[in-house]
């Protein structure tokens, strides 16, 4: 009788040990997608003049975004032209999933 009931508990243990694989699995997979941000621009040209429109939207629907850094880079030179950190959503329900569009003007 001992036997029989040992053999279900490793039976049981294996069961939920499957279990939590694929849980933890499926929820690494749907909330860790691999699909980048998703950017776009307008006004944005390889020159640009002392005074110009940048238009700039962000958005990551799946996966949210912990940050937005924006930069000009003029030879080795780099500008932070708009920088913002979001706060931190836990792990199942994300970060700022909506995105986020701006238009400024830089000089």
């Amino acid at each position: 009788m001992k036997k029989k009931w040992e053999k279900i508990k490793i039976r049981l243990a294996i069961v939920i040990c499957i279990l939590t694989i694929i849980s933890t699995v499926w929820v690494l997979i749907s909330r860790l997608e691999g699909k980048p941000p998703e950017v776009l621009t307008r006004g944005l040209s390889e020159a640009i003049r002392a005074s110009q429109d940048i238009a700039v939207s962000v958005s990551d629907p799946d996966s949210g975004l912990r940050s937005i850094r924006i930069t000009l880079l003029r030879g080795r030179t780099e500008s932070v032209l708009y920088e913002k950190t979001f706060s931190a959503g836990n792990f199942l329900t994300g970060l700022l999933t909506g995105g986020i569009s701006m238009k400024r003007t830089f000089s």
